[in-house]
């Protein structure tokens, strides 16, 4: 018997999923399901991983040894959480995951990620792949700034001197001359130089519309980058885009779907919005099979596009892995996709059944009763050159 360990805490009852399901080799499975902080686990070089699986909604208290993980929950985002080191024991052991391991290794890393959209459109064009223009700073709170921002905080009204009721009206300013184009030593000396405004900053990995902030000036931008000196971490700066709607193009496997949201705040995924289907056109099919074919692949996945209606433009904003949110409508659906192609996967990691372990060389471990279906089975240390 298979082991299939799902990382999930708030989800569907996944064992209700796979009930009464078999690998295509006949094989059958057992399923467990678990949050990131209801888990500990070991990895052993000689026989794979153990995990011992705390008491939750789905089942007691448990020890199992799974043949296959997939990840449904975020490993490293708000509130401070950081499951990266429970990510590399299964990546130690070498189990087969959904995404593939790889993949959910670079999608930890929100960098990474923008960089490899970024790539595409460097190859594909701007007119065949929109990306939002991005500035990514790796210390904010370093930044070299120009001592003469902190002598102009001493004169206040942004460094003019203050007036006296002596003072004759002013003539009017002349129009402003077009600004000179940004050369690299401008950059050089002032990271920040090509911004325009306003802008918005993502601080590290946070998601769902947290750890986000809309910058309206140079002088706002430099007081976030002091305040991130409380919380040290990379800063990823973008224009803002005046946005009508976003879309959210998903992809399960073979499924694709499209949806338009329309919300009141300029955080679409935050609070209340307006979410209907849209057509999956060729030209969205074709941004998220190039995005679907990063890392080695991504079997679940889904772009987040922003539509500016002045102009008729989109820019791709995100991409995102295996814990995609799904559109309540659709969900019973959708966990259907993901149950096909999580057999399919599975099937082809172990296309024939497990082999018997000879006598005297394995022992049962960890599950401490006979009728538990998660049989854990460890070959004994012999030390080197036994």
């Amino acid at each position: 018997m298979r082991c299939l360990l799902v990382i999930d805490g708030v989800g569907i009852n996944w064992a209700e999923q796979f009930q009464n399901d078999k690998l295509a080799s006949g094989e059958e499975f057992s399923v467990w399901q678990v949050a990131c902080d209801e888990i500990s686990v070991t990895s052993y070089s000689d026989s794979g991983l153990v995990c011992s699986l705390k008491a939750n909604k789905f089942h007691p208290e448990k020890t199992v040894k799974p043949d296959y993980v997939v990840f449904r929950s975020v490993l490293v985002g708000i509130d401070g959480h950081d499951y990266t080191n429970l990510f590399l024991a299964i990546m130690h052991a070498g189990i087969p995951t959904m995404n593939s391991a790889r993949s959910v290794w670079c999608c930890m890393q929100r960098p990474i990620v923008c960089g490899a959209l970024q790539s595409s459109q460097r190859r594909l064009g701007r007119e065949n792949f929109p990306v939002v223009p991005q500035l990514y700073l790796p210390y904010p709170h370093r930044l070299p700034f120009e001592q003469s921002y902190y002598a102009s905080l001493a004169l206040g009204d942004g460094g003019a001197a203050p007036k006296t009721p002596a003072d004759p009206a002013p003539a009017p300013a002349p129009a402003p001359a077009p600004a000179p184009p940004v050369t690299a030593a401008d950059m050089a000396r002032d990271p920040l130089a090509p911004l325009t405004y306003p802008c918005v900053v993502k601080l590290g990995e946070a998601h769902a519309g947290f750890g986000k902030m809309r910058i309206e000036g140079r002088t706002q931008m430099e007081t976030f980058c002091a305040l991130s000196r409380g919380v040290p971490n990379f800063a990823l700066v973008e224009p803002f885009i005046d946005w009508d709607f976003d879309l959210r193009i998903q992809k399960i496997g073979d499924h694709y779907r499209a949806m338009r949201r329309v919300a009141g705040g300029w955080k679409v995924n935050v609070g209340s919005a307006l979410v209907d289907d849209v057509p999956v056109s060729p030209q969205y099919r074709r941004w998220i099979d190039e995005a679907a074919g990063y890392f080695g692949g991504l079997d679940i996945c889904a772009l987040d596009v922003l539509h500016r209606a002045a102009d008729d433009a989109y820019f791709i904003l995100e991409l995102n892995d295996t814990p995609i949110g799904l559109l309540p409508t659709h969900e019973a659906e959708d966990y259907g996709y993901m149950r096909e192609l999580i057999l399919r996967r599975f099937s082809e990691a172990y296309p024939t059944p497990r082999p018997q372990w000879p006598a005297g060389h394995g022992e049962y471990t960890g599950c401490g009763s006979a009728d538990q279906e998660g049989l854990i089975y460890r070959r004994r240390l012999l030390g080197p050159g036994a």
